[in-house]
């Protein structure tokens, strides 16, 4: 094993480098997520109040029941995770 292979070895813990990078991913789509809720939203709104009823509502809708399943879905992995000892 070279020198610098050591060196990196010892400085980088690689293991919380990835659950860092996989908690800044969680992050991103949970914005994400609230972005499609606060889409859907408008444009439902925007479907009703321009006389379109149906499939225009209904996408809307849609995106803000999906915006929504996945806020709830990190809410909970967050208490499983706050919950759970880790070793």
């Amino acid at each position: 094993m070279s020198y610098l292979t050591y060196i990196g070895e010892q400085t980088v813990k690689w293991s919380a480098l990835g659950e860092e990078a996989l908690v800044a991913l969680g992050a991103v789509v949970v914005v994400a997520a609230a972005g499609m809720i606060i889409i859907g939203t408008s444009r439902a709104v925007a479907a009703r109040r321009e006389g379109h009823g149906g499939v225009a509502t209904l996408s809307g809708v849609s995106l803000v029941l999906a915006g929504t399943l996945i806020c709830l879905a990190a809410v909970v992995l967050g208490f499983i995770a706050m919950t759970t000892k880790s070793s």
